[in-house]
């Protein structure tokens, strides 16, 4: 007979997993009292997580029937990816980090002060994210249904991760750093982020605008088919713009990014102005015949270049 079946208590440093389990109430054996790490991941009948006051990290990922996780005041780390019946995740005072992509009737995510990071990627009924205090990345990709009202409330937010989402604009954050928008698809503006490294906007259709953002050292906006001109970005050294057809590119941006990707571009000579005097250019990938035409008698000066699909 096992320790559980005698009720005996574990060791509070004691890891415990259960794979397909068929125990619906955890808080009610004796022997989890101590418990501080819980791995139920799959178990098709437990219900409700709670009570267990030590617990510091539980997986609970694809519990088909589990609808409630709480009184859980110390746990730091939760991961419940792919559990299609819980509604609410809110009240975990002590959270850290919160992994529940893929939840699809997940609408609310509220009260976690000391959250840090969110990962709630294709949660496509989430609409509201609030009390969320101290949190830095933030993951919300295809959620569809996400009022980014709310976002715009994170004042604490660094990194935001928001592919795929129906939103016209990007909320003001005075500390984000680093944004992925990419195949947002109604996306029309970014504002003037101050802070920002990294920016991916790819294949944002009508995105017409890209402001003049001073730290800025990654553009990848290669698919912006209304992209027409960039102000002049000091510090880029990364840069694709591939697909492109009517951006304009400043001789400076040129001068110096160490890493420059184009092609399908309908004006390449907008690109190639004063390509002898491009001296910092490292690598340099072309993918139109008409480009590489066009840079004849210039390629001297770059120190790696590779060609494809021309």
């Amino acid at each position: 007979m096992c320790k559980i079946c005698r009720n005996e208590t574990i060791p509070s440093n004691r890891l415990i997993t259960f794979a397909c389990c068929y125990i619906p109430k955890l808080w009610e054996i004796p022997s989890f009292i101590n418990l501080i790490q819980l791995d139920v991941s799959f178990c098709p009948i437990i219900e409700q997580i709670s009570g267990l006051n030590c617990l510091l990290s539980l997986k609970c990922y694809n519990c088909s029937s589990l609808k409630q996780i709480s009184q859980l005041n110390n746990l730091r780390y939760l991961n419940c990816n792919g559990c299609p019946k819980i509604k609410q995740i809110s009240e975990l005072p002590g959270l850290l980090e919160l992994e529940c992509p893929e939840c699809p009737s997940l609408t609310q995510i509220s009260q976690l002060n000391k959250l840090q990071t969110l990962n709630c990627f294709r949660c496509r009924q989430l609409k509201h994210i609030f009390d969320l205090r101290n949190l830095k990345k933030l993951y919300c990709g295809v959620c569809v249904s996400l009022d980014f009202e709310y976002i715009s409330q994170l004042q604490t937010i660094r990194h935001l991760d928001c592919n795929r989402c129906p939103t016209k604009q990007i909320p003001y954050l005075p500390n984000l750093e680093t944004l992925q928008c990419f195949e947002c698809p109604i996306l029309e503006q970014i504002p003037h982020l101050y802070k920002l490294t990294d920016l991916w906007c790819e294949y944002c259709p009508k995105l017409t605008h890209i402001p003049k953002l001073e730290k800025l050292k990654n553009l990848m906006c290669n698919g912006c088919i209304s992209l027409e001109i960039l102000p002049n970005l000091y510090n880029l050294r990364l840069f694709n713009h591939a697909s492109c057809p009517f951006l304009y590119i400043p001789y400076k941006i040129r001068v110096r990014v160490s890493e420059y990707i184009f092609g399908g571009c309908f004006k390449p000579n907008y690109m190639i102005f004063r390509l002898k005097r491009v001296q910092r250019r490292y690598r340099l990938k072309v993918f139109a015949k008409k480009i590489l035409d066009d840079m004849q008698g210039s390629v001297s000066v770059i120190n790696k270049l590779i060609v494809s699909y021309c």
